[in-house]
């Protein structure tokens, strides 16, 4: 509503600043930017270089995304999304994650009647089982996240296990938001690790969690495994998330 009482020159210089301010300048870097428009924007294109747009046919919208999330919380206080969502990433993607216990977010994911979810004994939903990655913390509230889907791909999860942004639950989350994501594995596109967990096996933190299909008798089943973190396959990324 505020926009439509502001001249387009004057709008031109909030979105600047806006954006010079998420690049990480000061105001009184501004101040001194501002007088040449042109070398400001060349300064943010080689901060945050354009993307070349790849909307995937799964994504969904943020009303979509937010009518989806009040039916599964209805008592959940949801926040506004980003008014100016810019991808960092070819693949990235806003998300709405609602935190919660990985096994309730497991159960509200929802497949076509002919497919059948399936998590494997080995695979406990339990806090003694699994935990999260060094520097990586858990979400307390309701947040929009920028998710790239296919980062990490072909490399072995546990030599990411540095990075604080690597997808754990919010993983299940996107499966939530997005339900035609897990259909494009069948048709070749990556599958995602929850390489922000780490799963343990026999004892020791050496394991991650994956998903994966597995055909059986003409029924699709939608699997969680864990499986050696020191493995690297070109059909399965890490995604990472940011705040938004």
């Amino acid at each position: 509503m505020y926009e439509k009482f502001v001249s387009q020159d004057a709008l031109q210089s909030i979105r600047l600043r806006r954006a010079l301010l998420s690049a990480g300048f000061t105001d009184h870097d501004i101040a001194h930017i501002i007088k040449e428009p042109h070398l400001a924007h060349a300064m943010l294109a080689s901060i945050h270089p354009e993307q070349p747009k790849s909307i995937p046919s799964w994504d969904t919208s943020t009303d979509q995304q937010l009518a989806h999330a009040l039916r599964l919380w209805p008592n959940v206080t949801l926040p506004e999304p980003p008014k100016d969502f810019i991808p960092r990433t070819k693949f990235e993607v806003l998300l709405l994650h609602i935190p919660d216990t990985i096994g309730a977010l497991w159960r509200k994911i929802r497949l076509p009647d002919n497919c059948i979810k399936q998590s494997l004994d080995q695979v406990m939903f339990d806090q003694d089982s699994f935990r999260l990655v060094p520097n990586r913390h858990e979400y307390e509230n309701p947040v929009w996240l920028g998710f790239d889907y296919e980062h990490g791909r072909s490399a072995r999860p546990d030599a990411l296990w540095s990075q604080p942004n690597l997808a754990a639950s919010e993983v299940l989350s996107a499966m939530i938001q997005f339900p035609n994501w897990p259909l494009a594995w069948l048709k070749g596109a990556v599958a995602p690790n929850l390489a922000g967990f780490q799963h343990k096996s026999n004892g020791r933190w050496c394991n991650i969690l994956y998903l994966r299909w597995r055909m059986c008798g003409g029924i699709k089943h939608l699997e969680i495994h864990s499986t050696a973190a020191n493995c690297a396959n070109n059909r399965w990324s890490s995604p990472t998330i940011r705040e938004c």
